[in-house]
């Protein structure tokens, strides 16, 4: 572990401080936009590297063989060598799969986030927690060396939900001429993915549905199909899932869209949504 954390330099341990995770989502005022660096624009953050839609196909090429039913013991192969430690391997994988499994079974890593913040270490999840988040990075070093590619600093993910409140949300936000930011809360641990199309598919029903998208730090991720495998290849291939981490998330206002009455609104035709859901919803005083 040791030598692993060397590779990661001190950059790396500096977040990996409980104290210093548990301050930020604290003291988070509700109109901070910027808070979780989720910037929507590259050029904003020189330097940072976004793994967004052309390194996702590329990577689901290289994984593609992986996600067959009967390709088990290959899937093991390819995790556990970007793992290289076998007996945390196997702790992750049961983890991740309860994970995937949904419902009750997401509690343990939910709880595991609360107990990082606050520095508590009292269960076997809690551990596997705070080991997935020491190695991740250089999991993700040794998949892009496999892959010719560049190591992301961030993810262009993608998240959907079918609520009128979560549309409300959105209105209030377009309504103010200088918000710059919708604050997102939601679990402490939640699903996001690299692809727009999925979180569409999860937005889709029969209220307002919202798609968010924003470009969300490495150290705000938890877990992936591409470097940890396992139950995300065997069960969910195509949702090219990417564990999210934080309670409340700042979402740039320019990167949302809804979908309602069977039309689809940005921010750039927000009037004509603002004019078509108070028509509907007004807003109260």
């Amino acid at each position: 572990m040791a030598s692993v954390l060397q590779q990661m330099g001190s950059s790396m341990r500096t977040w990996l401080k409980p104290a210093a995770w548990a301050k930020p989502w604290k003291r988070l005022p509700s109109a901070t936009v910027d808070a979780l660096v989720l910037s929507a624009r590259p050029a904003a953050k020189p330097g940072a590297r976004i793994l967004g839609e052309a390194q996702r196909v590329r990577l689901n090429r290289g994984v593609e063989p992986l996600t067959r039913f009967d390709a088990q013991s290959a899937r093991t192969r390819a995790a556990r060598a970007l793992y290289q430690d076998g007996s945390f391997f196997e702790r992750a994988q049961a983890e991740l799969q309860r994970w995937i499994f949904g419902g009750k079974d997401q509690l343990p890593l939910r709880e595991a986030f609360e107990n990082f913040g606050r520095g508590i270490n009292q269960t076997a999840t809690d551990d596997t927690f705070r080991t997935l988040l020491k190695t991740r990075q250089a999991r993700w070093q040794r998949l892009a060396r496999r892959h010719g590619l560049d190591a992301p600093t961030h993810f262009q993910l993608h998240r959907g939900v079918n609520s009128n409140r979560a549309a409300e949300e959105v209105a209030r936000v377009w309504e103010q001429s200088g918000k710059r930011g919708l604050s997102l809360k939601h679990h402490s641990v939640n699903s996001w993915s690299l692809d727009k199309q999925v979180a569409e598919r999860f937005a889709n029903g029969s209220e307002a549905a919202v798609v968010y998208r924003a470009n969300i730090p490495m150290k705000r991720t938890l877990a992936d199909k591409w470097v940890d495998g396992g139950a995300f290849l065997q069960w969910a291939p195509d949702q090219d899932e990417v564990i999210v981490m934080g309670k409340q998330l700042a979402v740039p206002a320019r990167e949302i869209r809804v979908t309602f009455q069977g039309k689809t609104y940005g921010y750039e035709d927000r009037q004509a949504f603002l004019k078509a859901w108070r028509a509907v919803h007004p807003q109260a005083s």
